[in-house]
């Protein structure tokens, strides 16, 4: 795969910023219904597919591990 050009980094890390507040919403939500359950696991799995990727140079990750953390202690353990 080719390496992503600077717009298409940008996009990304701001798609995974949307992604990581969208997991700390959920995180605070009262109830954790299917749907929410169901939503979580997916993002938690693209921020995790996010951080793993290795073009990434100097960007601030740790708020997207954070999310990370704080989606999976609220997920089942598969």
């Amino acid at each position: 795969m080719e390496e992503p050009t600077t717009e298409e980094l940008v996009k990304m890390y701001k798609g995974a910023q949307d992604c990581a507040n969208l997991v700390n919403s959920i995180v605070l939500a009262e109830t954790l219904t299917d749907y929410l359950t169901d939503r979580l696991k997916r993002n938690v799995k693209h921020l995790e597919n996010t951080v793993q990727s290795t073009y990434w140079t100097d960007e601030e990750l740790a708020p997207f591990n954070a999310a990370i953390t704080a989606g999976r202690a609220l997920l089942p353990i598969e």
